[in-house]
């Protein structure tokens, strides 16, 4: 990429449950009588989740999770850990995977139900994790979707809230029906209804396999991705939904390989990587909102503030208002 200068007018609203620190630190001189430990300790449905937390004796997880601390905890059900380990042990699981898995549990900040909903009228529906991933010599926190549905709150559109405002000392439990795993790039598409029809144009019949590829692992190519994600409104928005080919291309084109661009990298006049298509996309920022400049060159594609910086464990989302089309000329 060409050098990149920070983007100064970009503000992400996160309802104050954004997450600025993933450091789980420990207050020594601070009493806590009932920590989110106790809260899952007292719960016998939630042994799993603490042999889980037990697991690996060097992981300080516990220790931290009982002290002074701001902290959301979604609790697997012990039926959700067996579904998930389908008959394997906790042991099979590498320690590096397992505490992945739980960091993607815990949110820094102490959200009631209420929160959520909050932020979801407010058309906020993603948050940090505890969970983490090494970009470069940058750090990234990974993302998990919330949503409200029929007074139902869920997480990364798999695991629902059973059993919501369990109070600690230092945070929340909500329990939830299922092991949230760490998300993907597809996995955020998939979660996401704002992003149905995006969904269903990557897996239409005469498409590639789109979610094969958008599911490769950081660290095989070619991956991580920067996807540029239309919303339902962006493809209500076309005149014509394209098909076969030009569908195709259309799709890669708001694929960019190997690169994880945060939106605090981008500026005016900066100009992207190929797409996975071949053409490059062009960036300009104007009254403190950003545009791209597609193949084709067009310029009113708007990032949706709030929805920008989506990190999944293989790659970036950033939501835009317009589908991009490519030169279909070159």
């Amino acid at each position: 990429m060409k050098q990149i200068k920070s983007l100064k007018a970009f503000i992400i609203f996160f309802m104050g449950i954004s997450v600025v620190s993933c450091d789980l630190s420990n207050d020594e001189n601070t009493i806590i009588n009932t920590s989110v430990v106790d809260v899952l300790k007292a719960n016998p449905n939630l042994s799993s989740l603490v042999a889980a937390l037990e697991e690996n004796p060097e992981s300080n997880l516990l220790n931290s999770l009982s002290s002074f601390g701001s902290y959301t905890i979604l609790a697997p059900t012990n039926a959700a850990f067996n579904e998930f380990l389908n008959g394997a042990a906790l042991s099979d699981i590498p320690a590096a995977d397992l505490e992945a898995l739980l960091l993607n549990h815990i949110l820094l900040t102490q959200a009631n139900a209420a929160t959520f909903v909050s932020a979801n009228d407010n058309g906020v529906f993603y948050t940090k994790t505890a969970g983490s991933i090494l970009i470069g010599d940058q750090r990234s926190f990974l993302n998990i979707f919330f949503d409200v549905v029929d007074d139902v709150l869920s997480f990364n559109g798999e695991a629902n809230v059973i059993e919501a405002n369990l109070v600690a000392d230092n945070g929340y439990v909500h329990i939830v029906d299922k092991v949230i795993k760490v998300p993907s790039i597809v996995d955020f598409v998939v979660a996401d209804s704002r992003l149905s029809s995006l969904l269903e144009a990557l897996t239409a019949p005469d498409q590639p396999d789109f979610q094969a590829i958008l599911n490769t692992p950081t660290g095989t190519a070619p991956a991580p991705f920067t996807v540029f994600a239309p919303t339902n409104e962006a493809f209500t928005a076309l005149e014509t939904v394209p098909t076969g080919e030009e569908l195709t291309k259309v799709l890669q084109h708001h694929v960019i390989a190997e690169e994880n661009i945060f939106i605090n990298q981008i500026s005016s006049g900066l100009e992207s990587p190929a797409t996975l298509e071949g053409d490059i996309l062009t960036f300009r920022i104007q009254n403190g909102l950003g545009f791209i400049e597609d193949g084709s060159g067009n310029t009113d594609a708007k990032f949706i503030s709030g929805n920008l910086d989506i990190q999944a464990k293989n790659g970036i989302i950033h939501a835009i208002d317009k589908v991009l089309i490519p030169n279909f000329n070159n």
